[in-house]
Formats: C-alpha cells, sequence, structure tokens
C-alpha cells in the first residue's frame, strides 16, 4: 500500500518499517503535483510547510475529484481546538499532534485505511503487510 507524506521526516523510518511503501513531498505543491500521477492510499500532511500549507493543501485537496476521496491524517505540532476543527472542515480524516508516538501514528493509518476500504480487517492487514 503507499502511504504519501508530505514533509513529514519523522514518519518516513516508521512508516517504512512497518511495510508501507511511502512516497515523499517537499511541500504541498509538490505534493498535488505527485498525487496526480500516483494512485495512493493515505495521505499524510504537516500544517507547517513552505509555500503552500497544510490548510491550504486540503482546500486544493476538497476541490480536486481526484483527491477528495483519499483519507488525510494531519500531522502537527498546533494543539489548538480551532486548527483542529479547520482541519476537520476542510475534510482531514485525522489530527495527530506532535510529538507522536509510532505506535499511536500506525493505529490512526490502519484505522483511516480500514474506514476507506472495502475489504474485511484481515483482508487488510494482509494487504498492508504484505
Amino acid at each position: 500500500t503507499e502511504i504519501y507524506t508530505l514533509s513529514l521526516h519523522d514518519a518516513l523510518p516508521i512508516l517504512q518499517k512497518a511495510g508501507y511503501l511511502v512516497l515523499q513531498a517537499k511541500d504541498g505543491v509538490e505534493g498535488l503535483q505527485k498525487l496526480q500521477q500516483t494512485d495512493v492510499a493515505a495521505i499524510l500532511c504537516d500544517l507547517e510547510m513552505p509555500g503552500m500549507n497544510g490548510f491550504e493543501f486540503l482546500k486544493v485537496r476538497q476541490q480536486t475529484p481526484e483527491l477528495v476521496s483519499i483519507p488525510t491524517i494531519m500531522l502537527t505540532s498546533r494543539t489548538g481546538v480551532k486548527h483542529q476543527q479547520l482541519a476537520q472542515e476542510l475534510g482531514a480524516t485525522s489530527y495527530l499532534t506532535k510529538p507522536y508516538l509510532a505506535p499511536q501514528l500506525l493505529a490512526t493509518l490502519a484505522k483511516v485505511l480500514l474506514q476507506d476500504s472495502k475489504l474485511e480487517p484481515l483482508e487488510m492487514l494482509k494487504s498492508i503487510h504484505g
């Protein structure tokens, strides 16, 4: 299963060790360009990115038919309720605040993939982990 990360350097080794194929972008603009060329199972996005922040990315994602249905997890140091509410209003599937633990990240990712899937839980685990 391919997972797309936007500016989430710390998440990369966690996801790779768990068996995910991870594609990366340095910012939201590059991420949108790459997402137009690749099918992915989920998007992990930081709120603080150069050029296009996470909220701006979510706005564009909402208006892009090919992307709007891809589960998107926001990872951020912003713990305020207003940031979380805005992310949810803009279509974020889940919201994790830094620092997060590897099991928390992996459990959140598995949950959003399972919610988005038509597969039974056991089949989903097989498709994620080989």
